[in-house]
């Protein structure tokens, strides 16, 4: 397999690709009531690999305290692009037949309060849902998710520490991400995602995320480390 290494889509990026800003208006929607239904504007540092070699990944986020406007959002994508369009982009989203699966596992701001979160589409509309966060969050903004492949499926899975232990906690299972996987398809994307949709115009601003510590597990490769 070849060597893999984080490149940026739809930012400019920063040297490590792990500081990740996205402007506000962003996301990464497959069929919506918004102008225009498809949306692929979420800034991303991503690997392509091939399907049948991912294993994991994991990573730290901080949460800025500017992550304030509703639906704020940062952490893994988990991306299968169609086969008429393997390297979607904010000028090219796809449509009702080519927009990619997608699954975005990590932190969201709803309802004044920042939750873990998955949001996933294999097509369709997407599904969400929302998990509490650790107690301590407000005090550390830090949260490290992680995603896993199980057969057909992916877990998503909190990972935090209890004194001197670390405890992983699943909190979503998406269960198509991996199923009917054709052999000569597209390579998938894992990488790390930014958006800010701000439907209510709540700012002009846009919305810098910092990672730290990501690393990917393949099946002959070993765990890779993104400082």
């Amino acid at each position: 397999m070849a060597l893999l290494s984080l490149s940026p889509v739809n930012h400019v990026g920063t040297p490590d690709h792990l500081t990740v800003t996205a402007s506000r208006g962003t996301d990464i929607v497959p069929e919506s009531s918004h102008v225009p239904p498809f949306q692929f504007s979420s800034a991303i540092s991503k690997i392509s690999l091939p399907s049948h070699q991912f294993v994991r990944a994991r990573v730290t986020i901080t949460w800025p305290q500017a992550a304030t406007v509703q639906w704020d959002q940062a952490g893994i994508l988990f991306l299968r692009p169609h086969r008429d369009l393997p390297k979607p982009s904010k000028n090219n989203p796809g449509d009702e037949r080519t927009t990619p699966s997608f699954a975005k596992v990590g932190l969201e701001q709803f309802q004044r309060n920042t939750f873990y979160s998955v949001s996933a589409s294999n097509g369709g509309p997407p599904e969400g849902s929302v998990t509490q966060l650790e107690a301590d969050f407000p005090q550390t903004r830090k949260a490290t998710v992680e995603i896993v492949k199980y057969g057909s499926q992916l877990a998503a899975i909190a990972v935090y520490r209890t004194r001197e232990e670390v405890e992983k906690q699943v909190f979503r299972v998406v269960p198509w991400c991996f199923a009917k996987v054709e052999e000569d398809g597209p390579d998938v994307w894992i990488g790390l995602y930014v958006c800010r949709p701000d439907h209510e115009s709540e700012t002009t601003d846009g919305l810098t995320v910092q990672f730290c510590d990501f690393e990917l597990e393949t099946v002959d490769g070993g765990v890779i480390t993104f400082p």
